[in-house]
């Protein structure tokens, strides 16, 4: 179900942190499987769990080439975890600015690094919200995919 727009900055900012939450959760499963998986060593397994998403998307892709699966669907789940990564980064840009309201333009947000100013509305919040949401499904049938793959491959290894 798609959020809708009312307009309201706040509450769509809200909505960003909400969907990105729920993103990072279905990231952090899927760490923790292929941390298995792979058979990491416990050291490297703490900093990877408690690094950032942007850490745990990196080693997400560093597993998936390491699992031997066709070089497409590999390519496809990299690009993939790359938009994903894009859209954590946009929260975090929307999450970390200030936001004020001017008479000249309207409402802004500035942003901590490089003192940019940005004109902004609910629209750019709103928008940035679902696309947090409609990718945790798709980042769930991904985990699926690398779930199915390893069974398929180690069932061969067995035969």
């Amino acid at each position: 179900m798609q959020l809708k727009n009312d307009g309201d900055i706040v509450r769509a900012i809200g909505y960003v942190v909400i969907m990105a939450s729920y993103l990072e959760d279905v990231i952090v499963e899927c760490v923790e499987y292929l941390i298995c998986l792979n058979e990491i060593c416990e050291d490297t397994a703490k900093k990877v769990r408690n690094g950032q998403a942007s850490s745990q998307i990196k080693f997400i892709k560093q597993q998936i080439k390491l699992l031997n699966c066709h070089e497409t669907i590999t390519h496809n789940r990299i690009k993939t975890l790359e938009y994903i990564s894009s859209l954590l980064e946009q929260r975090n840009i929307a999450v970390h600015g200030r936001i004020y309201a001017t008479r000249n333009q309207g409402d802004i947000q500035k942003l901590s690094r490089g003192n940019k100013v940005d004109k902004i509305n609910s629209d750019n919040f709103y928008s940035l919200a679902n696309k947090l949401r409609t990718s945790i499904s798709p980042f769930r049938s991904f985990l699926f995919l690398i779930k199915r793959d390893e069974m398929i491959r180690t069932r061969n290894i067995n035969a």
